[in-house]
Protein backbone atom coordinates (compact mmCIF):
# COMPACT_ATOMS: atom_id res chain seq x y z
CA UNK A 1 0.00 0.00 0.00
CA UNK A 2 2.78 2.42 0.88
CA UNK A 3 4.47 1.80 -2.46
CA UNK A 4 1.24 2.38 -4.37
CA UNK A 5 0.66 5.61 -2.47
CA UNK A 6 4.18 6.76 -3.27
CA UNK A 7 3.70 6.02 -6.97
CA UNK A 8 0.34 7.83 -7.00
CA UNK A 9 1.87 10.82 -5.24
CA UNK A 10 4.74 10.94 -7.73
CA UNK A 11 2.35 10.74 -10.68
CA UNK A 12 0.20 13.50 -9.20
CA UNK A 13 3.23 15.72 -8.69
CA UNK A 14 4.33 15.13 -12.27
CA UNK A 15 0.88 16.06 -13.61
CA UNK A 16 0.81 19.26 -11.55
CA UNK A 17 4.29 20.14 -12.81
CA UNK A 18 3.25 19.55 -16.44
CA UNK A 19 0.11 21.63 -16.00
CA UNK A 20 2.09 24.46 -14.41
CA UNK A 21 4.71 24.39 -17.20
CA UNK A 22 2.03 24.42 -19.88
CA UNK A 23 0.22 27.37 -18.35
CA UNK A 24 3.47 29.29 -17.91
CA UNK A 25 4.52 28.68 -21.53
CA UNK A 26 1.07 29.74 -22.77
CA UNK A 27 1.26 33.02 -20.84
CA UNK A 28 4.84 33.62 -22.02
CA UNK A 29 3.70 33.40 -25.64
CA UNK A 30 1.10 36.08 -25.08
CA UNK A 31 3.63 38.42 -23.43
CA UNK A 32 6.08 38.08 -26.31
CA UNK A 33 3.27 38.48 -28.84
CA UNK A 34 2.10 41.62 -27.02
CA UNK A 35 5.60 43.06 -27.35
CA UNK A 36 5.44 42.47 -31.10
CA UNK A 37 2.12 44.34 -31.21
CA UNK A 38 3.67 47.27 -29.32
CA UNK A 39 1.60 46.73 -26.19
CA UNK A 40 3.57 48.31 -23.39
CA UNK A 41 1.47 47.47 -20.33
CA UNK A 42 1.22 43.98 -18.80
CA UNK A 43 -0.70 43.46 -15.56
CA UNK A 44 -0.14 40.29 -13.52
CA UNK A 45 -3.10 39.62 -11.25
CA UNK A 46 -2.07 37.39 -8.35
CA UNK A 47 1.57 37.75 -9.41
CA UNK A 48 2.99 35.62 -6.59
CA UNK A 49 6.61 34.72 -7.38
CA UNK A 50 6.31 35.39 -11.13
CA UNK A 51 9.71 35.99 -12.77
CA UNK A 52 8.75 37.14 -16.28
CA UNK A 53 10.33 40.62 -15.93
CA UNK A 54 13.62 38.84 -15.15
CA UNK A 55 13.66 35.91 -17.57
CA UNK A 56 11.78 37.01 -20.72
CA UNK A 57 13.49 38.92 -23.53
CA UNK A 58 11.33 42.05 -23.36
CA UNK A 59 12.15 45.69 -24.21
CA UNK A 60 12.84 48.24 -21.46
CA UNK A 61 9.78 50.21 -22.63
CA UNK A 62 7.50 47.45 -21.32
CA UNK A 63 6.00 47.85 -17.85
CA UNK A 64 4.87 44.94 -15.70
CA UNK A 65 2.37 45.82 -12.97
CA UNK A 66 2.33 43.11 -10.32
CA UNK A 67 -0.82 42.87 -8.20
CA UNK A 68 -0.87 40.80 -5.02
CA UNK A 69 -0.83 41.02 -1.23
CA UNK A 70 1.77 43.39 0.25
CA UNK A 71 3.57 40.58 2.11
CA UNK A 72 3.91 38.58 -1.12
CA UNK A 73 5.27 41.54 -3.08
CA UNK A 74 7.78 42.44 -0.35
CA UNK A 75 9.01 38.86 0.01
CA UNK A 76 9.51 38.53 -3.74
CA UNK A 77 11.34 41.87 -4.02
CA UNK A 78 13.64 40.84 -1.17
CA UNK A 79 14.40 37.46 -2.75
CA UNK A 80 15.12 39.06 -6.15
CA UNK A 81 17.47 41.58 -4.57
CA UNK A 82 19.28 38.90 -2.57
CA UNK A 83 19.77 36.84 -5.73
CA UNK A 84 20.97 39.91 -7.68
CA UNK A 85 18.47 39.19 -10.46
CA UNK A 86 18.66 41.56 -13.43
CA UNK A 87 15.35 43.10 -14.32
CA UNK A 88 14.73 43.66 -18.03
CA UNK A 89 11.98 46.28 -17.91
CA UNK A 90 10.02 48.52 -15.57
CA UNK A 91 8.11 46.85 -12.76
CA UNK A 92 5.37 48.49 -10.72
CA UNK A 93 4.04 46.71 -7.64
CA UNK A 94 0.47 47.19 -6.44
CA UNK A 95 -0.61 45.80 -3.08
CA UNK A 96 -4.21 44.58 -2.80
CA UNK A 97 -5.74 43.57 0.51
CA UNK A 98 -8.16 40.80 -0.43
CA UNK A 99 -9.23 40.29 3.17
CA UNK A 100 -10.36 43.90 3.41
CA UNK A 101 -12.89 43.40 0.64
CA UNK A 102 -13.85 45.93 -2.03
CA UNK A 103 -11.20 44.46 -4.33
CA UNK A 104 -12.78 46.13 -7.37
CA UNK A 105 -12.40 49.60 -5.82
CA UNK A 106 -8.79 48.88 -4.91
CA UNK A 107 -8.02 47.75 -8.46
CA UNK A 108 -9.74 50.70 -10.11
CA UNK A 109 -7.65 53.14 -8.09
CA UNK A 110 -4.38 51.21 -8.41
CA UNK A 111 -4.63 50.54 -12.15
CA UNK A 112 -5.79 54.02 -13.19
CA UNK A 113 -2.23 55.05 -14.24
CA UNK A 114 -1.84 51.83 -16.27
CA UNK A 115 -5.10 52.41 -18.13
CA UNK A 116 -4.14 56.02 -18.82
CA UNK A 117 -0.72 55.14 -20.26
CA UNK A 118 -1.98 52.21 -22.34
CA UNK A 119 -3.64 54.57 -24.84
CA UNK A 120 -4.90 52.72 -27.92
CA UNK A 121 -2.60 49.73 -27.64
CA UNK A 122 -4.59 48.07 -24.86
CA UNK A 123 -3.35 46.09 -21.86
CA UNK A 124 -2.42 42.44 -21.49
CA UNK A 125 -3.86 41.07 -18.24
CA UNK A 126 -2.36 37.79 -17.01
CA UNK A 127 -4.24 35.77 -14.40
CA UNK A 128 -1.28 34.25 -12.63
CA UNK A 129 -1.27 31.02 -10.64
CA UNK A 130 -1.35 32.84 -7.30
CA UNK A 131 -4.76 34.30 -8.15
CA UNK A 132 -6.22 30.82 -7.54
CA UNK A 133 -5.24 31.19 -3.87
CA UNK A 134 -7.60 34.15 -3.51
CA UNK A 135 -11.20 33.50 -2.40
CA UNK A 136 -13.53 32.60 -5.29
CA UNK A 137 -15.59 35.73 -4.65
CA UNK A 138 -12.47 37.91 -4.92
CA UNK A 139 -11.43 36.19 -8.17
CA UNK A 140 -14.83 36.89 -9.72
CA UNK A 141 -14.72 40.49 -8.52
CA UNK A 142 -11.24 40.92 -10.00
CA UNK A 143 -12.32 39.64 -13.42
CA UNK A 144 -15.40 41.86 -13.48
CA UNK A 145 -13.39 44.91 -12.40
CA UNK A 146 -10.65 44.29 -14.96
CA UNK A 147 -13.18 43.82 -17.76
CA UNK A 148 -14.87 47.08 -16.80
CA UNK A 149 -11.74 49.23 -16.67
CA UNK A 150 -9.70 47.70 -19.52
CA UNK A 151 -9.32 49.92 -22.61
CA UNK A 152 -10.14 48.74 -26.12
CA UNK A 153 -7.58 46.32 -27.53
CA UNK A 154 -6.96 44.59 -24.20
CA UNK A 155 -6.62 40.85 -23.66
CA UNK A 156 -7.15 38.68 -20.57
CA UNK A 157 -5.30 35.36 -20.41
CA UNK A 158 -4.97 32.81 -17.63
CA UNK A 159 -5.98 29.42 -16.27
CA UNK A 160 -9.65 28.81 -17.05
CA UNK A 161 -11.81 29.72 -14.03
CA UNK A 162 -13.93 27.03 -12.42
CA UNK A 163 -17.10 29.10 -12.87
CA UNK A 164 -18.68 30.68 -15.93
CA UNK A 165 -17.36 34.25 -16.24
CA UNK A 166 -18.72 34.92 -19.74
CA UNK A 167 -21.44 37.31 -18.58
CA UNK A 168 -19.10 39.48 -16.50
CA UNK A 169 -16.51 39.65 -19.27
CA UNK A 170 -19.07 40.38 -21.98
CA UNK A 171 -20.57 43.16 -19.89
CA UNK A 172 -17.12 44.73 -19.73
CA UNK A 173 -16.69 44.59 -23.49
CA UNK A 174 -14.78 41.29 -23.78
CA UNK A 175 -17.01 39.64 -26.33
CA UNK A 176 -14.34 37.44 -27.92
CA UNK A 177 -13.82 34.55 -25.52
CA UNK A 178 -12.44 31.06 -25.75
CA UNK A 179 -11.40 28.20 -23.51
CA UNK A 180 -8.36 26.33 -24.84
CA UNK A 181 -8.59 22.79 -23.48
CA UNK A 182 -5.87 20.20 -22.86
CA UNK A 183 -6.24 18.60 -26.30
CA UNK A 184 -5.78 21.94 -28.03
CA UNK A 185 -2.84 22.80 -25.77
CA UNK A 186 -1.30 19.46 -26.70
CA UNK A 187 -1.50 20.44 -30.38
CA UNK A 188 0.01 23.86 -29.69
CA UNK A 189 3.01 22.61 -27.75
CA UNK A 190 3.39 19.12 -29.25
CA UNK A 191 3.74 17.62 -25.80
CA UNK A 192 1.69 15.79 -23.17
CA UNK A 193 -0.74 18.02 -21.27
CA UNK A 194 -2.71 16.70 -18.27
CA UNK A 195 -6.45 16.31 -18.77
CA UNK A 196 -8.34 19.20 -17.22
CA UNK A 197 -5.66 21.78 -18.02
CA UNK A 198 -7.39 24.69 -19.76
CA UNK A 199 -6.69 28.34 -20.49
CA UNK A 200 -9.01 31.32 -20.80
CA UNK A 201 -8.44 33.84 -23.60
CA UNK A 202 -10.70 36.90 -23.71
CA UNK A 203 -10.26 39.85 -26.06
CA UNK A 204 -12.12 43.12 -26.02
CA UNK A 205 -14.51 43.55 -28.92
CA UNK A 206 -18.00 42.52 -30.11
CA UNK A 207 -19.36 39.26 -28.72
CA UNK A 208 -17.84 36.28 -30.51
CA UNK A 209 -17.63 33.14 -28.39
CA UNK A 210 -15.27 30.70 -30.13
CA UNK A 211 -14.33 27.09 -29.65
CA UNK A 212 -15.78 24.92 -26.88
CA UNK A 213 -17.30 27.83 -24.97
CA UNK A 214 -17.23 28.83 -21.33
CA UNK A 215 -19.87 26.67 -19.69
CA UNK A 216 -18.58 25.71 -16.26
CA UNK A 217 -15.25 27.33 -17.05
CA UNK A 218 -13.98 24.35 -19.05
CA UNK A 219 -14.02 23.61 -22.75
CA UNK A 220 -15.01 20.41 -24.48
CA UNK A 221 -12.80 18.27 -26.64
CA UNK A 222 -13.73 19.62 -30.03
CA UNK A 223 -12.97 22.69 -32.09
CA UNK A 224 -9.81 24.58 -32.80
CA UNK A 225 -8.50 26.61 -29.92
CA UNK A 226 -6.88 30.00 -29.85
CA UNK A 227 -3.20 29.67 -30.48
CA UNK A 228 -0.63 30.76 -27.93
CA UNK A 229 0.39 33.72 -30.02
CA UNK A 230 -2.36 36.10 -29.00
CA UNK A 231 -4.86 35.30 -31.72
Amino acid sequence: PAAREAVAAAEGAQERSLAFSTRAAFLDRFVLDAVGKRIRQVVLLGSGTDTRPFRLDVPPQLTFTEVDALAVLEAKAGAAEAASLHIRCAVRRVAVDVAAGEVADQLREALAPVVSSARRAGILFLLDEALEAWPASAQAEVLAAVAALAPEGSTIVGPAPTTDVAAALAEGGFGKMNIVNHLQLRKIFGAAVPEGTAMLVAMSGPQESRGPGLVGGRGGDGGEGTGGGGG
